[in-house]
């Protein structure tokens, strides 16, 4: 029986280590996979983006205004309005209050099925006349062309103002210098 037990302890010593190794490498793959879903987890949160085609739809099933982000990856102030001024809290809430953001790359050629006509997303930068970047441009909820667009980086403050400028309409009684005023006066009181 002691001889049994002589052999038996370095075998369980070695199965009980390796248990441990495994636990302890079961953990660390358990915390980096936790880790990178988090990760991506924020990544979703931060770019919420739809499609041109699904931004389509989706806006008008909802009712909602389209918000058309033009822009290139490498681009300073592209770069620049994605990590400051889309992801501001003021910014995030209205726009999923009020639009239906879509990203559109400017360096991009997938193909999309638009009303029977293929497409691309490089397509739509001659459609509506896109000269530089960052540009936002606004459509109703069907698709037309609404307010205009907006060239270049604009701080959060900034664009909250041109996003009520379209969510409550106002783009169709006054330009937006006025309308700025009158937000700047109601703000002021």
């Amino acid at each position: 029986m002691a001889k049994k037990l002589n052999f038996l302890f370095p075998v369980l010593t070695i199965a009980v280590m390796l248990s441990l190794n495994t636990a302890a490498n079961s953990e660390n793959l358990k915390s980096l996979e936790e880790k990178t879903l988090i990760k991506k987890q924020k990544n979703i949160q931060l770019t919420n983006w739809f499609d041109y085609k699904r931004g389509l739809f989706v806006a008008s099933q909802e009712n909602k205004y389209i918000l058309l982000n033009f822009c290139l990856k490498d681009n300073l102030y592209c770069n620049k309005l994605d990590e400051k001024t889309f992801t501001n809290s003021n910014i995030k809430k209205y726009l999923k209050e009020n639009f239906v953001p879509v990203k559109i790359d400017a360096e991009a050629n997938n193909q999309m099925n638009i009303n029977n006509k293929k497409i691309t997303e490089n397509d739509l930068l001659k459609e509506f006349a896109i000269e530089g970047f960052p540009t936002i441009a606004f459509l109703d909820s069907q698709g037309q062309p609404v307010g205009g667009s907006v060239k270049g980086y604009l701080e959060p403050e900034k664009l909250i103002h041109v996003l009520k400028f379209i969510a409550t309409d106002a783009y169709k009684d006054m330009n937006f210098k006025d309308f700025f005023t009158k937000e700047e006066k109601i703000k002021s009181r």
